[in-house]
């Protein structure tokens, strides 16, 4: 989370002008967001696990993972990111978030949709390159 917030530290702010689908902060918010997508995929193999689900502390153990994992996205949904292409990566994590380790919880499935719907940026059409990531 630290890292989300401190992205361009030591990078030029984002120049819509000059814009770059590949600069050094949307790398380092890729990379970062990978690993919670390999952390999520983990946590769904230990939810599906036979042998986990015998466990009596099962439920309690879930919940607890899942209150977790829901407030850190709410945390994330509170962020605001300038850049297209980290909004498109940070999007990507919460819907599948959303999807698989917090499915059990509509009312988050709502706010990320939500989300996505009135936060979604502006077209500049005299930036080609930010408009192009935009669109992706």
């Amino acid at each position: 989370e630290q890292v989300l917030h401190h992205l361009y530290d030591g990078q030029p702010s984002l120049n819509v002008a000059a814009y770059a689908k590949h600069s050094m902060p949307v790398l380092r918010a890729d990379a970062h967001l990978t690993v919670i997508d390999a952390a999520n995929k983990g946590y769904m193999k230990w939810r599906a696990n036979p042998i986990q689900r015998g466990n009596p502390d099962y439920d309690q153990q879930r919940s607890s993972l899942e209150d977790g994992l829901e407030s850190w996205c709410h945390r994330l949904l509170d962020m605001n990111f300038e850049d297209p292409m980290i909004r498109k990566r940070v999007l990507q994590i919460l819907v599948l978030m959303s999807t698989s380790a917090l499915d059990k919880r509509p009312q988050f499935m709502l706010k990320v949709l939500e989300h996505i719907l009135m936060t979604w940026p502006a077209p500049q059409p005299e930036h080609r390159a930010f408009n192009e990531a935009i669109k992706d």
